[in-house]
């Protein structure tokens, strides 16, 4: 009798990935990721911004990093990455798919396994102008456009941080 088996391994889910990557972190990640259950997934593109803050019970924030998106990379060994630079810190970090905490935030970011890759070509002031929109997930503390814990870290991209606060809306960050 010949049994056939099928060698590919079985894909797992999003969710599941995470999970099974979290198990293999170091123990400061996987403690982190107990305490942020709110995972966000945000757009990216170059030159793409997010804030980085603390809540305050005031209602003021507290600026903490501006990642913005300075490259993008691909290759069947690593997969995709995200680089993210503070405007603020000066840090380079690389996003990967596995989670990792963000600079020495108390955040975990991370590349989805499965994208939808946008790739457009516009005229832009005159001039032809190329992006490449993609996804970054970030684990946060709870919802920051329905519910701000204080003293907790929260991101978001840079338009919708000033909607929740609009003293910042003609701060350049």
């Amino acid at each position: 009798m010949i049994t056939i088996v099928n060698k590919r391994a079985m894909t797992l889910d999003e969710p599941s990935q995470i999970d099974a990557l979290l198990g293999e972190a170091d123990e400061g990640v996987r403690e982190l990721a107990k305490k942020l259950r709110i995972p966000r997934r945000f757009a990216c593109f170059f030159n793409r911004k997010f804030v980085v803050w603390k809540a305050t019970r005031g209602g003021v924030a507290e600026v903490l990093a501006v990642p913005s998106v300075t490259d993008v990379d691909a290759s069947l060994e690593m997969g995709f990455r995200i680089r993210l630079k503070d405007l603020v810190n000066g840090v380079d970090q690389w996003a990967v798919h596995t989670p990792q905490q963000l600079g020495q935030f108390p955040l975990l970011v991370w590349v989805p396994h499965e994208q939808k890759l946008v790739w457009r070509q516009k005229e832009k002031n005159g001039r032809l102008d190329h992006d490449l929109v993609c996804s970054l997930v970030a684990r946060l503390p709870s919802d920051p456009t329905k519910f701000l814990n204080p003293g907790k870290v929260y991101m978001v991209e840079l338009n919708i941080f000033k909607e929740l606060y609009p003293s910042y809306h003609n701060v350049d960050l």
